[in-house]
């Protein structure tokens, strides 16, 4: 109440005359009315606990955040009960590393003094020494003699206390409400000791506290540190409680980055501690209010929860309840959320980034592997040289093999799925079919009653047809039962189907075995090098119609097989002289051609041979 009078005194020697008593009274009221004269809504009482009897004795204590260095300043001035320095200043210095200090025969008119270090300390955070120095101060009970620690927590309440103190509360009683209030600030609950007999060494839950609030008062830099201790203390003066939102959220998201298994280390080596306090829970209890997270228990083992702050830079971003405690979620973990795992080598997509894939094994996700997302197929122990496909057009799929914990791509094969199936009844041999317009075509080059290749047989137009008693059209030839062989008429109506011209046959080409470099006698794969798959992209080869046209070339007695860059396909068709025609594809400029072509004389009809597929009848 005496800086509340004394404010009263100095307005009423402003005043001379008349009016003096009535301006006196008003400035009385309104003085008194500020400082909470009335009885019934002070909840202030000197405490009898409050002995205001004076002090004087050593005084010694530990100055930490972590401790300040050795030679760091220590000043004491005694306060009266008004809160107000006495002139004298003890001084002294921190004796060791350990920021132990100790200042001979203080004195006070109280039991309570002002004392304040400077200097630089050890960073728990960084595990260095400071690159600058801070001070803290506190209120300290002279009558501990030996533990009037200086801290953080301690810098944290002076202002408040000197607040209460001025508004009429005792210093006893203004102490103990401002560290009430501080603990409940944070959020930390428990049964805790007086700041200044707290030390961040020592296994209680005090020191485990004041670890956590020293924890969360910290930064990279020790001006943010120092920025974040004074914005805190006036915030904090005016009601005992800490309203400042961005800077609560700062120091949560300061907090959650930390590596505290690595604080753990830096604490162990700065003071030789032989059990660190677990300061972990209170910093989880905080944050898990500012994030609104909830209660993280064995109840709620690996819960995942968004946080909601939107002064945080952690606002949506996934928490996960690990063993009580709450930490950020990996990819993974929120990715996975909420999927089930119950097949082995399911691959699905992430419950948030669902551009992202994750493999079921032995019951629990992992992130799938390139080819793993391609194939949509895990790959593993369990399935060592299995087969899998992947679609890469209606009538073609890209095949893999899984091999060493990958799938390796084998090629392009048909999607038999996709057609329906002709089994020839003279030997069982089964042939993918294809509608196209009006056409039913065989998608496979015919393998009757001959050693078979990649491209199927090669027959001469005379082999071909020797089973036809009549050669008007449509002649059945070696074709089965049902099927013949087509004409140069029925290849136009195809063409004319399909939209194929002169430069544009290649939509009829299946994808794999082309060879796009130009060589006639070497396949595919001997002369460029690239996958089934990328040739269909260079190319263009679609085959949206499924025909599957391979370039089987030419065999002949002479330079036997010729294959690669083009494919030759036998018609029943013959010219004005008696001879056979077939039809010629290959890949002029990479774009492919159709061309009719005539056996030269009656020798090669007998001694060139073709690859023919049959049309149904």
């Amino acid at each position: 109440m005496k800086k509340s009078f004394q404010r009263v005194i100095a307005t009423l020697n402003l005043f001379q005359g008349k009016q003096s008593l009535t301006i006196f009274l008003l400035a009385a009221f309104f003085a008194l009315s500020a400082c909470g004269s009335d009885s019934s809504s002070s909840p202030y009482e000197t405490s009898a606990k409050d002995a205001n009897e004076p002090f004087s004795g050593d005084v010694s204590g530990i100055a930490q955040v972590g401790p300040f260095v050795e030679g760091s300043d220590i000043v004491i001035q005694g306060l009266d009960s008004t809160f107000i320095m006495v002139f004298e200043e003890f001084t002294g210095e921190v004796a060791d590393n350990d920021g132990a200090y100790s200042i001979k025969e203080v004195s006070s008119e109280t039991n309570y003094g002002y004392a304040k270090v400077t200097g630089k300390f050890y960073n728990i955070v960084t595990g260095s020494i400071s690159s600058s120095e801070s001070s803290l101060k506190g209120v300290i009970n002279l009558k501990q003699k030996n533990s009037a620690n200086l801290n953080v927590a301690t810098a944290l309440v002076y202002s408040r206390i000197e607040e209460l103190v001025d508004y009429g509360a005792s210093i006893y009683d203004a102490k103990k409400q401002a560290e009430q209030e501080l603990f409940k600030t944070f959020g930390f609950e428990g049964n805790f000791d007086e700041l200044n007999k707290l030390n961040v060494y020592s296994d209680t839950d005090g020191g485990a506290a004041l670890l956590a609030m020293t924890i969360l008062m910290l930064n990279e830099s020790e001006t943010g540190f120092d920025y974040r201790l004074q914005m805190f203390a006036l915030d904090f003066k005016k009601d005992g409680e800490w309203n400042d939102l961005d800077n609560r959220a700062d120091a949560a998201d300061f907090a959650v980055d930390l590596d505290f298994v690595q604080v753990r280390k830096n604490i162990q080596e700065s003071g030789g501690v032989e059990k660190i306090p677990d300061f972990e829970s209170y910093i989880n209890s905080f944050v898990a209010a500012e994030y609104k997270l909830g209660e993280c228990s064995d109840n709620f083992d690996k819960k995942i929860v968004a946080a909601r702050n939107t002064y945080s830079k952690n606002d949506g971003v996934y928490f996960i309840c690990d063993d009580g405690m709450w930490r950020k979620a990996t990819a993974l973990e929120q990715n996975t959320h909420g999927l089930k795992c119950d097949a082995d080598g399911s691959v699905l997509a992430g419950a948030v980034d669902t551009s992202s894939f994750y493999v079921c094994e032995s019951g629990a996700f992992r992130e799938a592997s390139a080819s793993e997302t391609d194939v949509k197929k895990g790959c593993g122990d369990y399935n060592e040289g299995a087969s899998a496909t992947k679609s890469v057009s209606k009538f073609w799929v890209l095949s893999f093999t899984c091999k060493d914990k990958e799938w390796m791509a084998d090629g392009v094969k048909q999607n038999m799925e996709s057609y329906e199936i002709l089994t020839d009844s003279r030997d069982g041999k089964e042939y993918p079919i294809v509608t196209i317009g009006e056409q039913t075509w065989m998608a496979k080059n015919l393998e009757y009653n001959c050693g078979a290749n990649r491209y199927g047989c090669y027959y001469s137009w005379i082999k071909a047809v020797v089973d036809s008693t009549n050669l008007s059209e449509p002649v059945r030839g070696i074709c089965p039962e049902g099927w013949h062989i087509p004409s140069l008429v029925e290849f136009e109506k195809l063409f004319e189907t399909t939209g194929v011209d002169a430069s544009h046959s290649s939509m009829l080409f299946a994808p794999p075995a082309w060879d796009t470099e130009g060589s006639f006698v070497m396949g595919y794969f001997q002369s460029s090098g690239k996958t089934d798959i990328e040739v269909m992209q260079v190319n263009g080869f679609k085959d949206e119609y499924g025909f599957a046209l391979l370039p089987g070339g030419t065999s002949s007695f002479t330079t036997g097989v010729n294959s690669g860059a083009e494919a030759v396909l036998l018609t029943s068709s013959r010219d004005d002289a008696g001879i056979s025609i077939n039809m010629r594809f290959d890949l002029a400029l990479k774009k492919g051609t159709s061309t009719m072509d005539s056996y030269s004389n009656a020798v090669a009809m007998q001694q060139s041979s073709y690859n023919l597929r049959c049309l149904k009848d």
